[in-house]
């Protein structure tokens, strides 16, 4: 059995920290001893970790390298405290998860001053790591231009989800909104990368088609204003933030990923897990995930386009629905994803004792 250090930013219920969580609880299944390091203090919306949890900061000297079989970091300053903390003898294996495909992620989400050179930054505090996972072959190929190729790796994300009920209100309300009509929806931060607003823009396009955006963002004003100005407001809700906010999957026809930019979402391994079918934008990165059968693709920024998807699968949702929770099965179940990281673990320790 190892023993594993674990390194996060924070212990936010993020993307990144979600999977250092499941990872984490998957391990341990397995018999494997893990701590979990963590920089930032939240008070709210935060994970709680099967395992030791401690609090750190760049200048401490928490994390015995020496005492482990495996680091793994997820994060710029995680990758930073083990560039700065991690002794040169030391011959523990490092490894971080490039969690996006850094310019793009950055440019969404930082002014235009800042997100190259904290995307160089990101990409060089990988300079003393063993090994660099990544989300699919597609972000390897991505990365490949600032890595080197020995480096690389990837591991297919998954989640561990539960069918949690829906408090009473909350789900009358969604009953309600959506009565007889298809009710397509989305997860996650309400921000430009996500795009939902060209779901939006093309509802008075869609007949019987209702539109359920769960999850909160500087964005959500406009959008509430783009759906009054198309006269739509009426197939529009907004649930807002929701804990464990995929539980209201299980109301929805359709799942739709209008993303600009996207490393291996959870939303979609929330939707598969659901049985729901899926219609996502069409990045070239979603073409290694699943089979041209199994979801409706659409291009971004064009309304005629998206309209024709949902039209299409909204007439198919429940076959897409089966066929993508195969896949699931087969290719993305929390198995894999643990077994593959597992397989990754023991390939660079071994590497290491052969040296």
């Amino acid at each position: 059995m190892m023993k594993i250090a674990v390194i996060v930013t924070s212990l936010s219920n993020s993307g990144p920290v979600i999977v250092a969580h499941d990872l984490i609880c998957l391990l341990m299944q397995k018999g494997h001893e893990c701590n979990i390091f963590y920089f930032k203090e939240k008070k709210e919306n935060t994970l709680t970790f099967p395992c030791k949890v401690e609090r750190i900061n760049l200048m401490s000297f928490r994390v015995h390298f020496g005492e482990y079989d495996i680091v793994h970091c997820h994060g710029l300053r995680p990758n930073i405290y083990a560039t700065l903390h991690n002794p040169l003898w030391c011959k523990t294996p490092v490894l971080t998860t490039m969690h996006n495909y850094v310019f793009e992620d950055f440019y969404y989400g930082m002014s235009k001053y800042l997100y190259k050179p904290m995307a160089y930054l990101m990409l060089f505090s990988t300079f003393r790591k063993d090994k660099v996972i990544t989300l699919s072959k597609d972000a390897m190929k991505y990365y490949s231009r600032y890595i080197p190729k020995k480096k690389l790796t990837y591991a297919y994300n998954s989640r561990l989800c539960e069918d949690l009920p829906v408090e009473k209100e909350l789900e009358e309300k969604v009953l309600s909104f959506k009565g007889n009509d298809i009710l397509v929806g989305s997860v996650g931060s309400i921000s430009k990368r996500k795009n939902f607003h060209q779901v939006i823009n093309s509802l008075p396009f869609l007949n019987n088609i209702k539109y359920c955006i769960v999850g909160d963002g500087v964005e959500r004003e406009t959008l509430e204003k783009l759906a009054i100005k198309n006269g739509v407001q009426d197939r529009v809700l907004f649930l807002g933030g929701q804990p464990n906010a995929y539980r209201f999957m299980k109301y929805f026809d359709l799942f739709v990923l209008p993303s600009k930019s996207e490393g291996f979402p959870l939303v979609l391994i929330e939707a598969m897990f659901y049985h729901k079918g899926i219609v996502c934008s069409h990045l070239q990165r979603f073409e290694e995930l699943f089979e041209d059968n199994e979801v409706c693709y659409f291009e971004l920024d064009n309304i005629p386009s998206t309209v024709n998807a949902i039209q299409k699968a909204s007439k198919k949702y429940k076959a897409l629905g089966e066929k993508i929770y195969n896949h699931y099965v087969q290719s993305y179940s929390p198995e894999c994803f643990v077994n593959r990281h597992l397989e990754i673990y023991r390939e660079i320790i071994s590497i290491g004792r052969n040296l």
